[in-house]
């Protein structure tokens, strides 16, 4: 849960072969936890460190335009996070993304952080859930489930996005 007054980005990429097909998965939380937005896209064939540094690109303009700072933003990807610091060099394939979260991080009040995959469980759920509804429509960039016009992402009165959950109900033998 961010801290009171800031906001929250997780991030996520994912790759099914490496280089394979591949998605991106933001989503933004405030301080009461409400979801604000939640995106999940393809991106092409690339690997699975080139979605993850996409994934926060996107994560930090969308905060950006939106005005959503301070910002603690999360990635389950620790090669980044070093690569954002400072720490590492980052690879080639990486060096126009990198540079560009890293302009945007000097700008913006901001926490950068790694988390363990158990912490990102739904960025990593949203990434890996557009592989398996990728020949589906996009509605507004959320990719809809496959039943009767239900989207999986839907977006109230006032455009603020939410997730629809269904549990499922066991039903008794006969």
């Amino acid at each position: 849960m961010p801290y009171g007054g800031w906001y929250k980005c997780n991030t996520d990429g994912a790759s099914k072969g490496n280089p394979g097909h591949s998605s991106i998965e933001i989503y933004v939380r405030d301080d009461a936890c409400d979801l604000i937005h939640a995106r999940a896209v393809e991106v092409g064939i690339t690997t699975n460190v080139v979605a993850k540094a996409k994934a926060i690109l996107e994560g930090l303009e969308y905060c950006v335009e939106q005005d959503l700072h301070p910002l603690i933003l999360e990635t389950d990807s620790l090669v980044l996070k070093k690569v954002i610091e400072g720490e590492w060099d980052p690879p080639w394939c990486l060096g126009a993304e990198v540079q560009k979260i890293k302009e945007i991080r000097n700008r913006f009040s901001m926490i950068f952080q790694h988390v363990f995959r158990e912490g990102n469980t739904m960025a990593d759920f949203l990434a890996n859930m557009v592989f398996s509804f990728a020949v589906n429509l996009q509605f507004n960039n959320f990719y809809e489930l496959p039943t009767a016009g239900r989207r999986l992402i839907n977006k109230d009165k006032s455009q603020i996005s939410n997730l629809r959950v269904r549990i499922a109900k066991r039903k008794a033998p006969d």
